[in-house]
């Protein structure tokens, strides 16, 4: 199945390709990005809690990290929380009116002061 490709540009840089895995029900999304010098390869795999009406996730990365993500979508914003719903560490973005691009920004939690950081995604192809 054709995924849909994204550069990614900013204090963080790569590409970001997602597709949907056969049956429709987890959408999966391949990354590499390269952060302060370090590079980042993974999957991550994104299902629906109909419950709570979130997006939980899990990733899998080349250092071994499964870390889990929620996300919350809205009609042009997309919020992504380290962990469940409501963590202090989390993402805010906004999708673009023609939806080919998604500008965001990490805010880390209290115990990351002053760290975090912004970025930009263009789709490509």
């Amino acid at each position: 199945m054709k995924g849909r490709d994204f550069d990614t540009n900013g204090e963080i840089t790569g590409q970001v390709t997602f597709e949907w895995l056969e049956g429709g029900f987890f959408l999966v999304q391949r990354f590499y990005f390269n952060y302060i010098g370090q590079e980042i390869k993974g999957i991550e795999i994104i299902g629906y809690d109909p419950s709570s009406q979130t997006f939980p996730s899990h990733i899998f990365d080349n250092a071994g990290n499964h870390l889990q993500y929620t996300y919350e979508v809205g009609d042009d914003t997309v919020t992504t929380w380290a962990g469940p719903k409501g963590t202090a560490t989390h993402m805010e973005g906004k999708v673009s009116e023609d939806r080919n691009t998604f500008t965001g920004r990490w805010i880390n939690g209290p115990e990351v002061p002053g760290s975090g950081y912004e970025f930009t995604s263009t789709r490509v192809g």
